[in-house]
């Protein structure tokens, strides 16, 4: 996949280069919200979160939690501690051991961690108590609703 650059805007103003958090913030908001109808899904690398779309990807200093709260209202949910993925992004899922593996629609795999197995049945992503179609594991979710 092709990377993305972070868009180059106007210089920052004074007070924006003492504030590194709120600066990182924005940068990701400058990338993902043109988009984040495409956003499959944030992966921490270090302490950067690599921000991955269907237009490309980028790496973003900043912590993964921070990024995701800037998903706002983009159904997803975090599925291991370094990776956050777009529900509608997920096209097929294998258990492997007492974790998963999420295939994604362009084919990267991101794993997921025994922790977070619970929040993926609660998704209807693994079977147990599904809000929807339950998939069959290992299987494709072409039939998934996502909502």
């Amino acid at each position: 996949m092709a990377g993305c650059q972070v868009p180059r805007g106007p210089a920052p103003s004074p007070g924006r280069a003492d504030r590194p958090v709120e600066a990182a913030l924005a940068q990701v908001r400058d990338f993902v919200e043109p988009h984040l109808d495409r956003c499959l899904a944030l992966s921490a690398e270090d302490h950067y979160v690599r921000v991955i779309t269907r237009a490309g990807e980028t790496l973003i200093l900043m912590r993964l939690a921070d990024a995701i709260r800037e998903t706002g209202d983009l159904a997803g949910l975090q599925v291991h501690r370094s990776h956050w993925v777009a529900r509608d992004a997920v096209r097929a899922i294998r258990r492997n051991g007492e974790g998963a593996t999420l295939t994604l629609a362009t084919g990267r795999e991101i794993p997921a961690s025994r922790r977070f197995i619970p929040a993926l049945r609660e998704a209807g992503l693994l079977p147990g108590r599904p809000q929807g179609p339950r998939p069959t594991e290992g299987t494709a979710l072409a039939g998934l609703d996502h909502d």
